[in-house]
């Protein structure tokens, strides 16, 4: 993987994508169709009021390059509206330890809260090492993340992307 520095504030999650697709990264944002920049909520900082990029675009963009992706919760939980009340399922132990597996075994997208409270932030991460896309390269055990969320990926056979032509915007 190589490291790419992210344009802009609001584009970690397609830089990192593009780190792992291993194409430039404003390659990924023409496919996507939109450079993020959209103000949607203009009541908040500058990043954090931007479009930005979701992951479920990043997953169809994907597609076009032979790679399948899924949004995954370290700590899945379903919601109760009516308790306002999460209820994780599963064993959290069991979770972080997936996720280990995950990260060291795969190229993912991580999602978290950086430690230093600069909010939040997404990462590339090769085989336990973490690419920053504000230019920074270390081991995940070192990196100051609380993560909430990843998104492996995995090569899939480009053979099946023949379904998912109509969707691709350049397929």
């Amino acid at each position: 993987m190589i490291l790419q520095k992210q344009p802009n504030q609001w584009s970690c999650v397609v830089t990192s994508a593009a780190m792992i697709l291993e194409i430039p990264v404003e390659q990924l944002i023409d496919d996507i169709g939109h450079d993020g920049s959209e103000i949607l909520f203009p009541h908040l900082t500058d990043h954090l009021s931007r479009r930005s990029f979701h992951p479920q675009e990043i997953s169809v963009a994907a597609l076009k390059y032979g790679w399948a992706c899924s949004l995954m919760e370290i700590w899945p939980a379903f919601y109760d509206t009516k308790l306002n009340k999460n209820f994780k399922i599963g064993d959290s132990l069991h979770a972080k330890h997936l996720f280990y597996i995950i990260a060291h075994e795969h190229a993912c997208i991580l999602f978290g809260e950086l430690k230093n409270d600069n909010g939040s932030h997404a990462v590339a991460c090769d085989n336990g090492i973490i690419y920053d896309p504000v230019g920074n390269i270390c081991n995940l055990e070192n990196y100051p993340m609380e993560f909430e969320m990843f998104m492996p990926f995995f090569k899939i056979d480009k053979v099946e992307l023949e379904n998912y032509a109509p969707y691709l915007s350049r397929a």
